[in-house]
């Protein structure tokens, strides 16, 4: 009672094990939650004529163990499944960076694919600012090592904005790109919706450097990928790699705030060892020789096709 006469809320660490959370979504579109908090007997609450202000919150930790959601929609056609989720925190509600561990498991099962993920920090709070900093992150991603800074600011938005400045040692694309175990793929030449409202209300500015990359095959060292999208302007520069012994260098833009997205792209590769880069691609290996190539393009339109 101490705490609350000076006007201040203490609270010792909070504890969650084992959660269990199922929702689904039949393919009428009704939900197994929705029912949930519509009993309006209740009343409005009663007035209040008198207000007491207090500083912020402080609770002792957060530890969520073992925690699992299950979501699964029929009607969309999608199913997640988060396991192993474990959170644990410092004492929240102090001026002092706030230690933070967590990991959890990811599976998509129409996609047949599983993401692991183990994430340490120091979590910073700019209350004047809005923004949540995660200043020396280390995150391990399958078999991916992540090391950087991570920050969110929480806006008015409905998404908060990202900025980001990561190192990776190595990320295989090609793994979280497979088909799924049904044997379903993409037809050659299938037309291709391009992101539209997909981007809307995202704001995010950053730049991610990895050491070893693989992607449809091919393999590039000291790569580095600068994004900034906002007001549905997705910007991916700098593009650039060092690529079969000579060097990769791109710039895309994608304008979607239109009523029709417009893409242009320009691309350099520079004295790349063809006989390598073609085994990889083509699985063959009898041309020798260096390639270069440059492209530069505009179109506009809604799908690949137009």
């Amino acid at each position: 009672m101490l705490p609350l006469l000076q006007s201040k809320i203490e609270t010792e660490e909070i504890i969650l094990d084992g959660l269990r959370v199922n929702l689904a979504v039949k393919e009428d579109g009704s939900s197994n939650w929705e029912d949930l908090g519509s009993d309006q007997s209740s009343g409005p609450p009663p007035e209040v004529s008198q207000h007491v202000k207090y500083s912020m919150p402080s609770v002792a930790g957060v530890n969520i163990s073992d925690a699992l959601i299950d979501y699964q929609d029929k009607q969309a056609g999608i199913h997640y499944r988060l396991s192993g989720f474990s959170l644990k925190t410092g004492a929240l509600g102090t001026v002092s960076a706030v230690p933070v561990t967590m990991t959890m498991a990811l599976e998509d099962f129409e996609a047949g694919s599983r993401v692991q993920m183990e994430l340490s920090a120091d979590a910073e709070f700019d209350a004047e600012n809005k923004m949540l900093n995660l200043p020396n992150l280390q995150m391990q991603l399958d078999e991916t090592r992540v090391e950087g800074e991570l920050a969110l600011q929480l806006l008015d938005a409905a998404l908060p904005a990202l900025r980001f400045d990561l190192d990776m040692d190595q990320l295989d694309l090609d793994r979280y790109m497979s088909s799924t175990d049904s044997g379903e793929t993409t037809e050659a030449g299938a037309d291709v919706a391009i992101p539209q409202d997909e981007l809307a209300g995202l704001d995010v500015d950053g730049t991610l450097r990895v050491a070893s990359l693989s992607a449809m095959g091919m393999n590039l060292t000291d790569a580095t990928l600068g994004v900034t999208l906002k007001n549905s302007n997705l910007r991916l520069n700098p593009l650039q790699a060092s690529f079969y012994g000579g060097q990769y260098s791109g710039d895309i833009s994608l304008d979607a705030a239109g009523s029709k997205p417009r893409l242009s792209i320009n691309e350099n590769l520079a004295s790349a060892a063809f006989s390598q880069m073609a085994s990889d691609l083509m699985g063959y290996d009898q041309v020798s020789g260096s390639a270069y190539g440059k492209l530069q393009a505009a179109g506009t339109g809604a799908t690949s096709s137009e």
